[in-house]
């Protein structure tokens, strides 16, 4: 009789272990919120030790087999995860970094936030990156850490410059070994580079904890866009469709009103 409570017990508290620790993970990977985590953590554990004071000598052997195993299983899925797992946890999002017009430099004239009117001598990116696990996790990319493009309408995918080259402006991208140089697709080898890469993922990639922001596409040295095509030329006024691929993540574009083109003197 004993055996048969123990075992009824045993089955009980084996299923309630088991539920628990799937809503653990579910809040690790879908929600990820680690309070609820730590909770569930938490009352797994008290149902374990009340499970093993509860079960007669003999049964609790079975029963630290069966736990070892879990927690073997548990911890070979938290150092995996972020290993294999890691897209799951890498947001990207950007913002437009306008340079200041500043000593009659400034080459176009946009419609800011706000609705004014400002003079910007060129359009940069700001880049957010946002690691949600609680340990770094790795990504696979293609090589390209930053690409810019800019598109006269929105298209479905922004990386494809070949299938929309008649509406590509200009672009302009960063290659994991080209030692922070950023390198624009108006030259030719540049050009054929980027399309060659474009579909690779053969690099790997860290992210730490928490969110990291950084500035691209902007100071000297840097490819610039100031309102010119590929070729160089002044764009005309009009809507423009501003994307960012961040470690091959093509994040959702940003529409910029250009109001004028051109070399503008001071007022």
């Amino acid at each position: 009789m004993k055996w048969s409570r123990n075992r009824k017990l045993f089955l009980a508290v084996s299923l309630m272990m088991i539920a628990l620790l799937f809503l653990d993970f579910g809040m690790v990977f879908i929600v990820q919120n680690y309070v609820l985590t730590f909770m569930f953590s938490l009352l797994s554990v008290i149902a374990g030790f009340a499970f093993y004071a509860s079960l007669s000598s003999k049964n609790r052997k079975l029963f630290v087999v069966i736990s070892m195993a879990t927690l073997a299983s548990l911890i070979s899925l938290l150092v995996i995860a972020p290993l294999v797992f890691g897209e799951q946890f890498a947001y990207f999002s950007f913002q437009l970094d306008p340079a200041s017009y500043v000593y009659g430099s400034g080459t176009i004239e946009i419609v800011y936030f706000n609705g004014s009117l400002i003079k910007v001598g060129w359009i940069g990116l700001k880049v957010n990156v946002t690691n949600n696990y609680f340990r770094p996790v790795q990504i696979r990319y293609n090589g390209f850490e930053y690409v810019m493009l800019v598109y006269n309408c929105a298209v479905t995918d922004p990386s494809d410059i070949v299938n929309n080259k008649p509406f590509l402006i200009w672009g302009a991208f960063h290659a994991v070994r080209a030692l922070g140089k950023g390198f624009r697709l108006s030259e030719s080898w540049a050009y054929n580079y980027y399309v060659t890469r474009r579909n690779l993922s053969n690099y790997t990639v860290t992210l730490p904890v928490g969110t990291s922001t950084g500035p691209v596409f902007v100071g000297s040295g840097e490819p610039n866009w100031g309102g010119q095509d590929l070729n160089g030329d002044p764009i005309s006024p009009g809507i423009y469709y501003i994307y960012c691929i961040r470690y091959g993540r093509k994040l959702e574009p940003i529409t910029l009103n250009i109001t004028r083109t051109g070399l503008y003197l001071d007022d």
